[in-house]
């Protein structure tokens, strides 16, 4: 199982990371970041790091998030993966770079490595961050690395929703 881990220590260079990957994605990667005054004064964006972006669901997800005003990492591992990221002209990022950094994680993976890369992911995530599954079967089966001071959010994309504002059963 997944140890209780109720407090993260991050390295001191968190925050450079943080701005390093936000002035690559500004297109600034080779502005010092003391000359960069996009961090003095301005509210923090929010950093979101996709495991398995590569894959049938991440891809989707990727496709959608590429252009948001989110500070994004797309982390894969696969091949092909790595294949369906270059076309869509998507940087990889590694894994223990992305996440310790990331206000969201979201876990675009199979089902079957759930539990594994959780186990890997919710150890270096800060505190106060938040895990997305894909999976509601996996949380409710207790596949999910848990820590008391992140939260968690269990959607599917694919499912209509249960409770709809419908008055009608022919709306």
């Amino acid at each position: 199982g997944c140890q209780r881990v109720t407090a993260v220590s991050q390295a001191a260079n968190t925050e450079s990371r943080r701005r390093r990957l936000y002035r690559m994605k500004m297109g600034a990667a080779d502005m010092p970041a003391q000359r960069n005054s996009l961090f003095k004064g301005a509210r923090a964006m929010t950093t979101v790091a996709l495991m398995g972006a590569g894959g049938k669901m991440g891809c989707r997800i990727t496709d959608n998030l590429n252009d948001s005003p989110y500070c994004m990492s797309y982390v894969e591992i696969s091949a092909v993966g790595r294949a369906r990221l270059s076309e869509r002209n998507v940087a990889v990022t590694a894994a223990e770079e992305a996440i310790p950094i990331a206000d969201i994680v979201i876990l675009a993976v199979p089902d079957r490595i759930i539990r594994a890369v959780s186990a890997q992911a919710v150890p270096q995530m800060k505190p106060g961050s938040m895990l997305v599954l894909l999976d509601p079967a996996a949380a409710y089966l207790g596949e999910v690395c848990l820590r008391d001071d992140m939260s968690y959010f269990v959607t599917h994309p694919c499912h209509p929703p249960l409770f709809n504002d419908e008055e009608t059963p022919e709306g």
